[in-house]
């Protein structure tokens, strides 16, 4: 797993002082819904223009939006980090409506 964060941020001194990570995303509208990862990080290096387009290209709608994020993310040269995890917990829960 990747993450991309500013290098002052608290999560990455907190993922670098603990070497763990875990990570939620969650939605309740229309049915609830999550995802949650925790594992060990494997690294905390200053962020490459790759890996913030790999992180971006998976949220963000269009290459147009993609390269906007990577040029904000990289305008301060090291303010950003990547944070690598190796996964070792993987939770979900889908309350949708299926029947």
């Amino acid at each position: 797993m990747l993450v991309i964060t500013g290098r002052a941020s608290r999560r990455a001194r907190l993922a670098a002082e603990a070497g763990r990570f875990a990570l939620l995303v969650g939605r309740t509208v229309p049915f609830y819904r999550y995802v949650s990862v925790e594992g060990e990080v494997v690294s905390v290096t200053t962020a490459t223009e790759e890996e913030v387009r790999e992180v971006g290209s998976r949220c963000l709608p269009t290459e147009e939006a993609v390269a906007g994020h990577v040029e904000q993310v990289l305008a301060d040269p090291g303010a950003a980090v990547a944070i690598r995890v190796r996964p070792r917990r993987r939770l979900s829960a889908d309350l949708g409506a299926s029947g």
